[in-house]
């Protein structure tokens, strides 16, 4: 019956490939201490990809660090990120920061593909200054971009929680760009006509909890 469903309930949630990697694992961890019986699946990908199984109804709700583009789904942002401009030390861009976006430019580019929520964001942030621009680097791993970026092929625009470690390290630095606005939320979605199970809202209200703490 439906309460019992409800008790050992099986939630399938959505995330991004940040949040997937950054934050999911916790989140679900924390869920599973106090509901040892629930059964949680979790869907990654990018951020066009996961708001398509919403749509779809292939998953419950999601969190996700990009731009929604349907109607149907309801986007509430619970925690705040952004993106670093990171590079290797030994990049000639490092000794005249802050940079301006046309230098910015003028270095290689090592970016997430195309519908991921962190390419949306910089092309976003791009798109009223009219620069075009074209990647020499493309891929859905953060690990090849942040390598190639040690290793001074260009600059790599990344979600800071995913590069803080290797900032920390020192491996990469961090560019600040002038009039280049990188700030970001991070939301949960679900489609607007989605009953939500008691387990799914106390899933999403602590990640609130976190989101608040972060």
């Amino acid at each position: 019956n439906a309460r019992q469903w409800e008790r050992s309930g099986r939630l399938r949630i959505g995330a991004s490939i940040t949040v997937g990697t950054h934050l999911m694992p916790r989140y679900v961890s924390a869920f599973n201490k106090i509901h040892p019986q629930s059964k949680i699946e979790v869907c990654v990908g990018s951020s066009d990809t996961i708001e398509k199984k919403i749509l779809e109804n292939e998953i419950d709700f999601a969190m996700i660090e990009g731009i929604v583009h349907s109607e149907s789904i309801v986007c509430d942002t619970y925690m705040k990120d952004r993106l670093a401009v990171v590079c290797s030390p030994a990049d000639p861009l490092c000794e005249k920061e802050p940079v301006t976006i046309e230098q910015l430019l003028s270095r290689p580019l090592l970016l997430r593909e195309k519908g991921s929520g962190t390419r949306e964001l910089f092309e976003h942030a791009l798109a009223s200054f009219e620069y075009t621009y074209v990647p020499l680097w493309e891929s859905a791993g953060t690990e090849a971009l942040v390598n190639a970026a040690k290793e001074g092929l260009g600059i790599s625009v990344l979600p800071y929680m995913l590069v803080q470690n290797e900032l920390k390290k020192g491996s990469i630095v961090e560019l600040r760009v002038l009039n280049l606005s990188l700030d970001r939320g991070i939301h949960i979605i679900y489609h607007k006509n989605k009953l939500l199970t008691n387990p799914a809202k106390e899933f999403i209200e602590m990640c609130r909890v976190f989101g608040a703490q972060a």
